[in-house]
């Protein structure tokens, strides 16, 4: 039975051991077991063995065909004929998915499709969408060039968000927990430096539409954008609800009970975590939550936190993170499929997630793992005018540093 659990699938499947597969290199050590394995198998074992490699070395989730068969033919002393039969046999066994022309490792397809699929619903869901006026927000100090400037998203915006997503894509397919901290949701938002442009076309980005990805370097005020939206957001709320006690303590025929504390008006969330940042690293969610004064996480504390309430069994408890309408992902050029597909399926189906931002610099290097999201994802929804790249960098210090490595690399 064991002779041909060399990848993980198999095995788990045939023992539930997860993560766990021998490689080939291990069976090479082993003749006498080698010499058993019969030769749709061997073959098997060597294009998925081509199959790994290539897609950790292209950083895709898939290889071409033509190139993954032309690599084992050449290198392997296999014919065309044995290189199909073993690519069967893996896809049979659910080891990869065979798809216009291209090879993927099942697991992040999966992962894939995953991801595709909840960007789907939080654009179906209804979005928390605040009636808050931009200039509150970015203020109305446009130059003359700004004013005359026609947004390309101009054309689009009088389209349904959802409406143009789905017809885009069809309508198939508590260690460190001290940064989840709430902020003082109620606390007047800094005011930031004048914003740029792009920053302000970023912003009105994040107060319409569901799904939004802003690419640039370090320094382009992607945060700085991030932060001020969804607080002025929360600002919003928290007025709303204080003037709607202020007038129910004026109604003279208001019961007590009504009566509330002007400065305990964000207690209507119960502290609840309503917008979180995530990031994949803990000093990357660190660093966020110290620039921006919101929550704060990494991907892995989102998914562990998941398991340590499920372990609880006490219903009565609520997932910490139950009440996220709105997540922001950063360094998102370094978040993999895996992670990222477990990180939206928990927030959408636990939480009331509504609303998903995407930051990165999608001209910075993928993820170790295999699957390029974020200049996928960044070029997917720039045709829905739903991705913008932040151009202007306003860290002074660091701007010698970007021109010189943009020179390296040019």
């Amino acid at each position: 039975m064991c002779r041909r659990e060399s990848v993980s699938p198999i095995i788990y499947r045939e023992l539930h051991i997860c993560g766990c597969e021998a490689t080939w290199e291990s069976f090479c050590q082993c003749e006498d077991l080698l010499e058993t394995i019969p030769a749709l198998q061997t073959n098997a074992l060597l294009i998925y063995r081509e199959l790994k490699k290539k897609c950790m070395e292209l950083g895709d989730t898939y290889v071409d065909l033509s190139e993954l068969t032309s690599a084992v033919t050449k290198s392997q002393d296999m014919s065309v004929e044995a290189a199909w039969e073993a690519l069967e046999f893996l896809k049979e066994y659910e080891i990869v998915v065979i798809e216009q022309k291209k090879v993927f490792l099942y697991s992040l397809y999966c992962y894939e499709v995953t991801i595709a699929e909840y960007i789907q619903k939080i654009v179906q869901r209804k979005t928390w969408n605040i009636d808050i006026n931009e200039n509150d927000i970015f203020g109305d100090d446009q130059s003359s060039n700004e004013k005359q400037e026609k947004e390309p998203s101009n054309q689009s915006s009088s389209r349904c968000p959802t409406a143009a997503f789905c017809s885009a894509i069809g309508d198939g397919s508590d260690g460190g927990m001290e940064l989840l901290q709430p902020p003082d949701c109620a606390a007047e938002p800094k005011c930031p430096k004048l914003l740029d442009v792009d920053q302000k076309k970023a912003g009105k980005m994040i107060l319409a539409n569901p799904v939004t990805v802003i690419s640039g370097k370090g320094g382009c005020g992607k945060t700085t954008v991030v932060s001020l939206v969804f607080k002025s957001m929360m600002q919003k709320e928290s007025d709303e609800v204080e003037h709607a006690c202020k007038a129910l303590e004026e109604d003279i025929d208001a019961s007590g009970e009504w009566f509330c504390d002007p400065m305990a008006s964000s207690t209507s969330h119960n502290d609840s975590i309503r917008v979180l940042l995530t990031a994949p690293t803990g000093k990357a969610a660190s660093l966020l939550k110290k620039k921006t004064g919101l929550p704060a996480a990494t991907l892995h504390q989102v998914t562990c936190s998941y398991s340590a309430w499920k372990r609880l069994g006490n219903k009565e408890i609520k997932w910490k993170f139950s009440h996220v309408e709105a997540l922001v992902v950063d360094e998102a050029s370094l978040m993999s499929v895996r992670i990222f597909s477990a990180v939206l399926k928990l927030l959408y189906n636990h939480g009331r997630l509504a609303k998903l931002v995407i930051l990165g610099d999608v001209r910075q290097l993928p993820s170790i793992e295999p699957g390029n999201l974020l200049a996928d994802v960044f070029a997917d929804l720039s045709r829905l005018n739903w991705a913008i790249e932040l151009k202007t960098n306003h860290r002074a210090e660091s701007q010698l540093i970007v021109d010189n490595a943009t020179r390296f690399v040019v």
